[in-house]
């Protein structure tokens, strides 16, 4: 294991829930790291239909929703970006790179229209089935290659839902059948990863690892078994 790795693999830390609207693609973890916008401009990158422009406005920020078609403030092409350099102060894509035929280019873009210092989050797509001409389903290490690769730093990667949960969702997507399903998938999900940490705790202890690597391997190894990735990335200032 790299210890010069700087990245989190642990979702951040919720020290105060939030209780106002909460779109698909968004969690309290995920909310967590959202910061106050003041009137700035927020890119949300792939926006589809708005779902998240009311969670965006209501911690203060300008929206500016992008994509093919869909509830919009500018259709274009999210792999080029008709904005002038170092535009937005933050900026969103969730469940939009595995959709596109070059996410590596339009992480470059995203970078490019952020201002030094903004923050981009979002999620990707890793062990949930093909769905909507998905292209590329990243684990953490591709997302971490991709947004490297553009120039951010990335801060934190985290596992959302279990495969279990993803895989239910889009195999039987009837609207009784498949929240049943997914409750089921989850929960025996949650069993399973509970005895695997157990068993991977005791090994590496055995293996004398000390109990910061072995918390740190424990992290990697619940990406290893997500539907998508959670990341948190910065353009440094």
């Amino acid at each position: 294991m790299d210890k010069k790795d700087t990245t989190l693999y642990s979702p951040p830390p919720i020290t105060e829930k939030y209780t106002g609207y909460i779109p698909d693609h968004w969690g309290q973890d995920s909310i967590a790291l959202l910061p106050k916008g003041n009137g700035r401009l927020c890119l949300d990158h792939g926006c589809g239909d708005g779902r998240s422009r009311k969670l965006i406005e209501a911690f203060g920020w300008k929206w500016v929703g992008v994509d093919i078609e869909g509830n919009v403030s500018l259709i274009c092409d999210g792999h080029y970006l008709p904005f002038k350099s170092n535009t937005f102060d933050h900026a969103i894509s969730n469940a939009v790179f595995e959709h596109l035929y070059d996410p590596f280019q339009a992480a470059r873009e995203i970078f490019r229209v952020m201002k030094p210092g903004a923050y981009l989050q979002g999620e990707v797509a890793f062990q949930e089935p093909f769905h909507a001409n998905s292209y590329f389903h990243m684990s953490h290490m591709g997302t971490k290659q991709m947004l490297t690769t553009a120039g951010f730093e990335v801060i934190r990667l985290w596992p959302t839902w279990h495969l279990f949960e993803a895989q239910m969702q889009n195999m039987f997507p009837v609207p009784i059948v498949s929240p049943t399903l997914r409750f089921v998938a989850r929960w025996t999900a949650k069993g399973l990863m509970a005895g695997r940490a157990l068993g991977l705790k005791q090994v590496s202890k055995m293996k004398g690892r000390d109990a910061e690597e072995i918390q740190r391997r424990l992290e990697i190894d619940r990406l290893s078994y997500t539907g998508s990735v959670a990341f948190f990335a910065r353009k440094p200032a």
